[in-house]
Formats: C-alpha cells, sequence, structure tokens
C-alpha cells in the first residue's frame, strides 16, 4: 500500500469518526430538547386544559414550522460560511430574513381570524415563527464552526427555561405566557449562540470564495422545508378552525407527538450531508436511512403504546380517544420522517427542490380541501399521510448520478 492510499484509508476512518461523533451529539441533543418540549406541552395542558390547549397549541405550532423552514436556512449557512470561511455572509441573510419575517406580521389579522384567536395570540404566534427563522443563522454559526454542543446545549436551556416560566407563572393566561416565554427564551437564546460563536471563532484566514457567489438556493430549500413539515402540522390548525375544541385539543396533542417523532430526522441529516457533499458515498447514505426509519418506528411505537396509558394521569385530564389520533400522527411521522431523509439527501447530491416543492404543494392543497369538505376527525387525522402519497410521486423523477 502507498502512502497515498494509507493517507486515504486515515482521512475515512477519521470521516467515518467524526459522522458517528456528530450524529450521536445532533441525536441526543435533540432527543432531550425534544423530551423538554413534550413536557412543557404537558405542562400546559395541565395548568389549563385541552380547550385551551386548542388555542395554544396551533400557535405554537407556527414556531415548530418555522424551525423546521429553517433546517434549509442552516444547511445553506453552515455551506455559505464552509466555503468562505467567514461569518459575513450571514449578516446579508440576515437582512434578507428580516423582511420577510416582519411582513409576516402582518398576517396577524388573518390568523386570528381562522383560528379563533386574539390579535395579540396571534401576533406572538408569528413573531415566534419569525424569530425562530432568524435563529438558524446563529445556530449555523456554530455547526459550521464544530461547536456543536454549544448549540445543543443552548437550544435545550432554551426548552428548560420556557418549562420554568410556566410552572412559576401559570396562573397568568397560560396560552400568553407560553407564547410569550417562546418568544423571550427564542430570541434570547439566539443572541447568545451568534455572541457565542463569534467570541470563540478562531479562524484569521482569507475567504475562500467571493460572497456573490454563495447563498443560492437558500430560498428554494427554505420553501422546500415548509413542504415537508406542514402536512403533518395542518391537522392542528383545521380541527382548531373546524371542530369542538376539546376535540381540537386532543388532535393538536396527538399531531404535536407525531410531528415529533420526524425530529431524528434532521439531526441524522445535519451530519450526514458533509460527508455527501465530499464524497458520493451510498454506504453512509443507506446507514442515515436505516438510522432515521428505526429512530422513528421506536419512537412511535412508545407514543403509541405507553402513551393513552401515562398522559393522561400526567396532564390531570381526560383525553379522549387519544389513541384514535396517535396511530394516524405517528404513521404520518414515520413516512413524512423518511421522506425528509432522502430529499435532503438528493438536495445535498445536487438536485433541484422544485420538483419536490411542487409534490409537497399539491399534497397540502389536497389535504386542506379533503380536511375542510369532509370536516371530521377523521378526515382531518389521516390526511397527512395522503399528502405523503402525492409528495412520493416527486421521487419518481430520475435519481443524480452517484446515488
Amino acid at each position: 500500500m502507498n502512502d497515498d492510499e494509507h493517507r486515504d484509508r486515515n482521512d475515512l476512518r477519521l470521516n467515518a469518526s467524526s459522522l458517528l461523533h456528530s450524529s450521536s451529539i445532533l441525536v441526543v441533543g435533540g432527543g432531550l430538547g425534544g423530551i423538554v418540549n413534550a413536557i412543557f406541552n404537558l405542562l400546559l395542558i395541565r395548568v389549563s386544559s385541552t380547550s385551551t390547549y386548542s388555542s395554544a397549541g396551533p400557535l405554537l405550532a407556527l414556531g415548530t414550522i418555522a424551525a423546521s423552514a429553517s433546517v434549509g436556512i442552516e444547511y445553506v449557512a453552515v455551506g455559505m460560511i464552509t466555503r468562505t470561511n467567514s461569518f459575513a455572509p450571514v449578516l446579508r441573510q440576515l437582512v434578507r430574513l428580516a423582511i420577510p419575517a416582519t411582513l409576516a406580521l402582518g398576517l396577524t389579522p388573518l390568523a386570528s381570524s381562522f383560528l379563533n384567536v386574539s390579535n395579540l395570540e396571534a401576533f406572538l404566534g408569528i413573531l415566534l415563527a419569525s424569530l425562530t427563522l432568524i435563529a438558524a443563522l446563529p445556530t449555523a454559526m456554530l455547526v459550521a464552526r464544530g461547536m456543536l454542543f454549544a448549540a445543543v446545549s443552548i437550544a435545550l436551556a432554551e426548552a428548560v427555561l420556557r418549562c420554568f416560566a410556566l410552572l412559576l407563572a401559570h396562573r397568568v393566561q397560560p396560552v400568553q405566557l407560553a407564547l410569550w416565554s417562546s418568544v423571550a427564551v427564542t430570541g434570547g437564546g439566539a443572541a447568545l449562540m451568534a455572541l457565542y460563536a463569534i467570541m470563540r471563532d478562531r479562524s484569521n484566514a482569507a475567504p475562500r470564495e467571493p460572497l456573490d457567489r454563495v447563498g443560492e438556493g437558500q430560498l428554494w430549500k427554505s420553501v422546500l422545508a415548509l413542504g415537508l413539515y406542514i402536512p403533518i402540522t395542518l391537522p392542528t390548525w383545521l380541527a382548531r378552525h373546524s371542530l369542538p375544541n376539546d376535540v381540537a385539543g386532543v388532535i393538536t396533542f396527538a399531531a404535536f407527538l407525531g410531528s415529533g417523532v420526524m425530529m431524528f430526522a434532521g439531526p441524522v441529516t445535519s451530519a450526514l450531508i458533509p460527508r455527501i457533499q465530499a464524497v458520493a458515498d451510498r454506504a453512509s447514505v443507506r446507514r442515515g436511512a436505516v438510522l432515521t426509519f428505526g429512530f422513528a418506528v421506536v419512537a412511535s411505537l412508545g407514543v403509541i403504546v405507553v402513551g393513552p396509558l401515562v398522559l393522561p394521569s400526567l396532564v390531570a385530564s381526560p383525553l379522549p380517544e387519544l389513541n384514535r389520533y396517535l396511530i394516524p400522527a405517528c404513521l404520518a411521522g414515520i413516512g413524512w420522517s423518511v421522506a425528509a431523509y432522502f430529499t435532503w439527501v438528493r438536495s445535498a447530491n445536487g438536485e433541484s427542490s422544485r420538483v419536490f416543492i411542487a409534490s409537497a404543494t399539491a399534497g397540502i392543497v389536497l389535504e386542506v380541501i379533503l380536511g375542510s369538505l369532509l370536516d371530521t376527525p377523521t378526515s382531518i387525522t389521516w390526511s397527512p399521510l395522503l399528502a405523503l402519497l402525492i409528495y412520493s410521486t416527486g421521487f419518481l423523477w430520475p435519481r443524480p448520478t452517484g446515488f
């Protein structure tokens, strides 16, 4: 074996070790964050009621959807920082995000009317979504510099602080408290991430590429991320709009648990994408798919089997027919997590996002039509699986070379 072959083999071992280490940190951190977030939602139901949660859940879901969309922003921002070896592109992207995020606040009256909530509550929900999108940039700064533990720790601290706020002051308008605390920790956490990344950054090298060559595709990736996660969250909004509050509250909680099944797709993909971009490694893609599917299945089984037995006592409130709503929610979570994984893999390999955006849009439209016309708990809770079927047609297009 010559020196070059020996060096290449050592590099592969180092890359595999780095991939496993990064994936472990992100998956464990994502899992802990998901658990604390679930505790927050359980506390919210416990200190109020399922009817109250039916108004808070859809507004908090706006932040969840924004977090999903921010995955695309984060991936592109990490690439920009890595290619330029500089945080300078982040400021440009901040300006680009701040404009639509501010304009989105103008949708407050529409959201208030559709979800039957106050203007202040709708405003806070949209503000939470806007700040969550912007928070993708500080997260990208940490991830790009390998500060994964810091990123996970700050995100986990945000989730814990929300729970403490709810415990200490739950008698003061629990819906507004949940929204105000979420807004505060999201904005504060983003500022802390950015400050920490800047203070710890030791890169003094010149940019590797001109700034005008980076950032392409961020809009499409962000829109694609919305298309991946809106379908599984739509039942919360449709139920709040169409069904009695007590039924809508249970469906909203089931949809939240189902969307939690998807949380492992992001960490696995985040750890895998740098390797895919460097080497078209089919074995790594297969391992990532197995990990994503395995985590989702185990999480779903835990939710479906344990949830109906334990959750009603934890929230000190009946959750009628919870299992009926959990099964479609978790099945959708498994399917959409695998679809999201393969979508990001193909996107990282250079495939256009527009095919998937088109199929996602078609699925969402059909889901809204089905949920609105039939207007029943069954049609609303099973509609994400129909949207998944429509979305999957995007995979019928020819695969890019190498996969």
